[in-house]
C-alpha cells in the first residue's frame, strides 16, 4: 500500500482567503481553473512595474479591461502578477521596456484565438492526495495447473478542497493468468499460458509497472490514461533429448478507441547449457 497527502494547512494554502477556498471547492478536479486574479489596484510607485486599465477596438471587436504598461502616475494604478498559461492560451506576452525590465504586452486575438502565452492571474497549487493498494494471489491447482491474479485500486484526488468529482478519483486494474504444464513423452515438455490484463482509465500507478520495452514494442505513448485491455497467449514445447525448444506467442493490446494492435511471434532455438 502507498499513501501520500499534502497538508491543507501548509503555508501556501493558509494564505488563501475563505472566498478563494470556497471557489476551489467548486472546481472539482479541474485544477486548470485553480487560479485567482493577479490584478491589484494600488498607488503609483516609480520603483515598480505598473499598468493602466484601458479598452480598445481591433477589427471591429471591442475589448475592455486591457492592461498596458504605464509610467504616468495618474493612470498607472494597477500592479499585476502574470502566469504562463501556454502558447495561444493567453492574451499577453513578455517583453522589455526602455530600462530592459520585463513588462507584459497585450496582443489582440486573431479569429477568436489568443496570440499570447500569459495572463494576469496567480495559479494555485491545490493540495493533493494519492492512495494505491495492490495485492496478488498465486494458487497451484495440481501438479499441472496453476493460476495467478493481481489487483490494484487507486484514489487520486487532485484537489482536497473540493468533494466534487470525487468519483472520478477512483481507478482499478487487475491481471488474471492461467498456466498448464504437460509431459507428453519422457523427453517432451509442453506448456501453455493465458493472461488477461485490464486497466481502467482513472487508475493511477505510483511507478511504471510494465517493462521498459512495452511502449517501444507497441509504438505508443505510455503517458496517456485510457481504458486498456491486454490479452496474451504463449505455448512452449521443449525436447530435452535433442536439446531444442519451440515457442509461439500471441498478444493483443487495445487502448480505448484510439489504438488496437496485434503481435505474434514464433521462435525455434537450441537449448544452450551454461
Amino acid at each position: 500500500m502507498y499513501a501520500e497527502q499534502d497538508a491543507k494547512n501548509k503555508p501556501i494554502t493558509n494564505s488563501l482567503t475563505d472566498s478563494t477556498k470556497a471557489y476551489l471547492a467548486t472546481i472539482g478536479n479541474d485544477i486548470s481553473s485553480a487560479y485567482i486574479s493577479g490584478v491589484r489596484e494600488t498607488t503609483y510607485d516609480a520603483s515598480r512595474v505598473q499598468y493602466k486599465k484601458t479598452d480598445t477596438t481591433v477589427n471591429g471587436v471591442f475589448y475592455d479591461s486591457i492592461f498596458v504598461y504605464e509610467t504616468n502616475p495618474d493612470s498607472a494604478k494597477y500592479l499585476l502578477n502574470f502566469s504562463f498559461v501556454g502558447n495561444n492560451k493567453g492574451n499577453y506576452i513578455p517583453t522589455k521596456n526602455s530600462n530592459n525590465v520585463r513588462v507584459y504586452k497585450w496582443i489582440a486575438p486573431i479569429n477568436g484565438v489568443p496570440q499570447g502565452n500569459s495572463e494576469p492571474i496567480i495559479l494555485i497549487v491545490t493540495p493533493k492526495s494519492q492512495l494505491l493498494f495492490t495485492f496478488g494471489l498465486d494458487y497451484r491447482i495440481n501438479n499441472k495447473m496453476s493460476v495467478r491474479t493481481e489487483m490494484g485500486f487507486s484514489n487520486n484526488d487532485k484537489n482536497l478542497f473540493s468533494p466534487k468529482d470525487n468519483k472520478q478519483n477512483l481507478g482499478y486494474s487487475y491481471m488474471l493468468q492461467a498456466n498448464r504444464f504437460d509431459s507428453l513423452k519422457r523427453n517432451l515438455v509442453f506448456s501453455n499460458s493465458v493472461q488477461y490484463e485490464f486497466k481502467s482509465e482513472r487508475f493511477q500507478q505510483v511507478e511504471q509497472y510494465r517493462n521498459v520495452e512495452f511502449s517501444r514494442d507497441w509504438n505508443i505513448n505510455n503517458t496517456v490514461n485510457k481504458t486498456e485491455h491486454i490479452a496474451r497467449y504463449q505455448t512452449l514445447l521443449i525436447d530435452t533429448k535433442h536439446q531444442i525448444q519451440a515457442s509461439y506467442k500471441f498478444s493483443t493490446f487495445i487502448r480505448q478507441k484510439i489504438y488496437k494492435g496485434l503481435k505474434t511471434g514464433f521462435l525455434f532455438l537450441p537449448i544452450i547449457k551454461t
